[in-house]
């Protein structure tokens, strides 16, 4: 384990440790029903928000899923323990209430955090699918954009620039049905890429070529499909 995270864990029992020697100090083991309903819900909730981190989606985009969740189950826990104290201050003998109020909390509790997480799960794949969609424009322009610096020919130089023109200037969105056309546009830049400095322009050129085409079709198909 991490020092960090020993620390975290550390820091986290705290709050059980205070919470138990102060309860048993002042209460002892000797209470009725409502305060042992109050004392569950307390460590409950509790063990909720400690929690909270193992519920947050992990993306590869950069968003923070984990502050409404900190919000709703840390206001969970704190309006648990203020009705668990004031039980246990008042002692009512009848557990009816503290029961129903304890479910009532958790009900609402559950409910905005199951329609978070399900917001979330949305959000965090659509956000992926439009990273993934941006990936092929990003990439094979950053590519094309190195290649004309390194290329000496105007001519393919200037070829080079016309296709990265195009594809920086395509529609973003993509689909299912023109994908083909940007793996052969990725594959026909790696072959440039990887060809020898002495390779003849010509074949390079035809290669560029390839790849101005390729992105007009899949830029027409996509156009076509909206």
């Amino acid at each position: 384990m991490k020092r960090t995270n020993f620390f975290w864990l550390a820091l986290d029992t705290v709050f059980v440790i205070v919470f138990l020697v102060f309860f048993f100090t002042l209460s002892g083991t000797d209470n009725n029903t409502a305060v042992w309903i109050s004392f569950g819900a307390i460590l409950f909730s509790y063990v909720v928000l400690f929690c909270t981190p193992l519920m947050v989606r992990k993306s590869s985009v950069a968003t923070d899923y984990r502050r409404p969740l900190y919000v709703a189950s840390s206001a969970y826990f704190l309006i648990t323990l203020i009705v668990g104290v004031i039980v246990m201050i008042v002692q009512p003998e009848k557990h009816t209430a503290t029961l129903l109020i304890n479910v009532a909390l958790f009900g609402l509790f559950a409910i905005f955090l199951l329609a978070n997480l399900l917001s979330n799960e949305h959000t965090a794949d659509q956000q992926e699918k439009r990273e993934a969609e941006l990936k092929y424009i990003k990439d094979s322009s950053a590519r094309l954009k190195m290649l004309m610096g390194t290329v000496k020919d105007k001519t393919l130089a200037k070829k080079i620039e016309e296709a990265y023109d195009l594809i920086s200037t395509s529609p973003s969105k993509s689909s299912p049905a023109v994908k083909s056309f940007e793996d052969s546009i990725i594959q026909e830049i790696s072959d440039i890429e990887d060809s020898a400095p002495s390779t003849d322009s010509v074949e390079m050129m035809k290669s560029v070529e390839m790849i101005i085409s390729l992105a007009t079709k899949r830029n027409s198909k996509l156009r076509l499909e909206n």
